[in-house]
């Protein structure tokens, strides 16, 4: 679950989009958040407006070979990255299920991902 600004009461049930853990999260615009598992998927959840309504899985993004271990999320170029211990970085655009970036070139773990505030840098 995720925990609101209001304690437990305010708890949302996340639906299941990953076979294990959840290793990182990220909120996206517009009440969604992304999360990044060890099942090497990224996925995109629609956060309930009300206690009523369930939060809805959006897309599920594949490209990873391993577990991800960071996403960070670019809101002014409206792209998402991860980051992942198959020695890659990958970028998204929620329109896509597909990587619309690959960086390659790293001989360990990527533990971490981000970038610049036009979303031109990545490290």
């Amino acid at each position: 679950s995720l925990m609101g600004g209001r304690g437990a009461d305010s708890a949302v049930l996340l639906p299941r989009q990953h076979h294990g853990a959840v290793q990182s999260s990220g909120w996206w615009d517009r009440g969604a958040i992304l999360t990044g598992g060890d099942d090497g998927l990224v996925a995109m959840t629609e956060l309930r407006k009300s206690h009523a309504d369930p939060a809805k899985a959006v897309r599920v993004f594949r490209g990873h070979k391993k577990s991800v271990t960071s996403i960070h999320i670019n809101r002014k170029s409206g792209v998402a990255y991860s980051s992942s211990r198959d020695m890659t970085l990958k970028s998204w655009k929620p329109s896509s299920s597909a990587p619309v970036g690959n960086f390659l070139g790293h001989t360990l773990t990527v533990m971490a991902v981000g970038c610049d505030r036009e979303g031109l840098m990545v490290a």
